[in-house]
């Protein structure tokens, strides 16, 4: 007669060595708590580093990798581009809102169209007739949807444009990160 398979009950007390994930969860919520009472809530402008990007110029308000910024969920910075320039074309899973704090021009988005295959799911890059524009100026907002292709493009051919930019980390959580760079920002 065949043997029968072990009951849950029977499997339960089986496995092999210990573990303190759960004491490690704990203890990284005290040192993000810890982190929020000793850093300041203002963050003075000469401690926002700037970075050049495939994206373009970046002035970081906000960003986890700042140890003088408390902010948690929120990636915020300030696309910097140059007369008559252009940004990086990417997108990422994110949505983003933007608000024009100096400047005019328009920005190209290509909004995706998924697809499921075998493989899993699909996001092909739209082609270049399947874009939309949008002009902008001083005082403008604007959003870009989850995974939608976009470019920004200064028409000012004497002084840059700058878009304060916002984008939520909350997609990171789930497994859904990332920049996908598909051309350079204009020098």
């Amino acid at each position: 007669m065949p043997e029968r398979p072990a009951t849950e009950r029977e499997r339960y007390p089986l496995g092999e060595g210990t573990a303190n994930f759960y004491a490690q969860m704990v203890g990284a919520h005290a040192q993000r708590e810890q982190r929020y009472r000793d850093v300041p809530d203002v963050t003075p402008a000469d401690a926002m580093p700037w970075e050049d990007t495939p994206y373009g110029r970046l002035k970081h308000l906000a960003n986890r990798g700042m140890s003088n910024s408390s902010i948690g969920s929120l990636d915020v910075f300030i696309l910097e581009i140059p007369p008559g320039g252009h940004s990086g074309k990417h997108r990422h899973f994110a949505e983003e809102f933007m608000f024009v704090v100096e400047g005019r021009g328009y920005s190209t988005h290509w909004t995706p169209d998924p697809g499921l295959t075998d493989a899993g799911y699909t996001w092909p890059v739209p082609s270049d007739e399947a874009a939309t524009r949008w002009d902008w100026e001083q005082g403008d907002a604007l959003t870009v949807l989850p995974m939608t292709v976009h470019q920004h493009f200064n028409t000012d051919p004497d002084r840059p444009a700058r878009i304060l930019c916002a984008m939520a980390r909350a997609y990171e959580s789930v497994g859904f990160e990332g920049i996908e760079d598909l051309e350079s920002a204009s020098r």
